[in-house]
């Protein structure tokens, strides 16, 4: 069985006496449906008088001469296969719309639905020698071939009928007197599934738990710890070759204590330590029998087991990635916070206390507990409703934290008596500077009783 992470295979070696072989595998594999690149290389080692670099070689079609520009030519087969660089050549294209444009080359897929197209293909090849001969192949056999007896370049053009049913290819050959390869090209595909491995939609999402249970003979103290759970899904209908996700914590807020992943054929989890952060990250993909596939509760899940080292708002970063073995084909979020890696970082803050997390979406309400009800914030301000047990007068203390667990403000105000309290906030730090738009954490003491709320400060 051909590994599905293979994107291109040599089928044209030179040296080799078995090249017509490798081509005849190489086509068995595109009629049982695989778009797999055709390439040729002179496996150039420079040890032998017999080797010859470049010949035999690959054309790209490239948008640059960039070597990822080049990489991503021959993963897709906008490629064709020649004996020698500077020997006879074929090329293949396709008008779509009859308009004389050929919009569509070597490696790509012609996708028809509907009534029956006409599709005009054109070949071309150049520098012919005297009685070499072009083939052209069907996924159901050879179409037609033509002996050239003169030297020179030449020009095919026919016209093919495509309906929704059809799915094949087409692809040429220019065949020596001896019959040995000249060249190749990749095919045109025709209702073919897209690549394999793309595109994919991931999606990562936090949730956290607190009071996990270890078991009865767990101590005491290990009630404390808190199970931060990441649930990864694919959103679109392809399961990439190769997939991850990521959790870092900052280890001035957490210290991880497990991490494990539910579900089997996870690669092994990675646990590093980088710019006073504890990143955990697991893959999983073809390498380990694990498909991304798309539906309910097809989405693989992680978690961690973590404690907090002190109360308050804590960050827990994340991020999710999938890979096509040669380049990244997804990842999320595009943009966030710049994590310790240099990436892009969804970042979930929570509000920690000894005993558990408290999620800084909602206030927390209890009996007997302080709440905040409404947060209004307008013109540098801020305006909350208060609900403080007892109705004394007394201090309150505020602070409000910004995503990364930095205290932006912090003060203390006389709370008047009354049950239930407004109070107008300023949002300028010592210096006299507004706080910048973004999203914060409300922490707001009072009464020996804490609670945190979400802050959305625009501009």
């Amino acid at each position: 069985m051909l590994d599905p992470g293979i994107d291109g295979i040599e089928v044209l070696n030179g040296l080799c006496v078995h090249d017509r072989e490798s081509v005849e595998w190489w086509h068995d594999l595109l009629v049982v449906g695989n778009t797999i690149a055709g390439i040729g290389g002179s496996d150039f080692h420079g040890r032998a008088h017999w080797e010859q670099p470049l010949s035999p070689c690959s054309r790209a079609r490239a948008t640059s001469n960039h070597p990822d520009s080049l990489l991503r030519a021959f993963k897709l087969g906008r490629v064709m296969a020649c004996d020698r660089y500077d020997g006879p050549r074929v090329y293949l294209y396709a008008d779509t719309s009859d308009n004389g444009r050929w919009d569509v080359g070597m490696g790509e897929i012609i996708n028809v639905s509907g009534e029956t197209r006409p599709v005009r293909f054109r070949v071309e090849a150049e520098s012919v020698l005297p009685n070499e001969e072009l083939v052209v192949h069907g996924r159901h056999g050879e179409l037609f071939r033509e002996r050239f007896v003169a030297p020179g370049d030449y020009e095919r053009e026919w016209v093919s009928l495509i309906c929704a049913a059809d799915t094949g290819f087409i692809r040429a050959a220019l065949m020596r007197a001896n019959g040995r390869y000249a060249a190749l090209t990749n095919p045109v595909y025709f209702n073919y599934r897209d690549y394999e491995f793309g595109p994919v939609e991931l999606r990562s999402r936090v949730t956290t738990r607190s009071r996990f249970d270890l078991g009865s003979n767990a101590p005491p103290h290990d009630e404390e710890l808190v199970r931060i759970e990441v649930k990864l899904e694919n959103r679109r209908g392809y399961s990439p070759y190769e997939f991850g996700v990521a959790v870092a914590l900052d280890t001035a807020h957490w210290s991880v204590v497990d991490f494990q992943h539910q579900g089997q054929g996870v690669g092994r989890p990675r646990s590093i330590r980088m710019d006073g952060h504890h990143i955990l990250s697991w893959q999983g993909g073809y390498r380990w029998n694990t498909r991304l596939r798309v539906g309910a509760g097809e989405g693989l899940t992680y978690w961690v087991r973590a404690k907090p080292r002190r109360p308050g708002p804590a960050p827990i970063l994340h991020r999710s990635w999938a890979h096509d073995r040669l380049f990244e084909i997804a990842t999320e979020p595009v943009q966030g916070r710049v994590g310790p890696d240099g990436h892009s970082w969804h970042v979930r803050l929570v509000d920690c206390d000894l005993d558990g997390v408290k999620d800084n979406r909602a206030g927390v309400r209890t009996p007997e507990e302080l709440t905040v009800s409404g947060v209004t914030v307008t013109r540098g301000r801020a305006q909350l409703a208060l609900d403080v047990p007892g109705g004394e007068a007394g201090p309150l203390r505020f602070c409000i934290i910004d995503m990364s667990g930095r205290v932006r403000l912090s003060r203390v105000v006389e709370l008047p008596a009354g049950p239930g309290r407004s109070l107008t906030l300023g949002l300028t730090g010592p210096d006299g500077r507004r706080l910048p738009a973004g999203v914060y954490a409300l922490r707001v003491t009072a009464s020996g009783r804490s609670v945190a709320r979400r802050l959305l400060v625009a501009d």
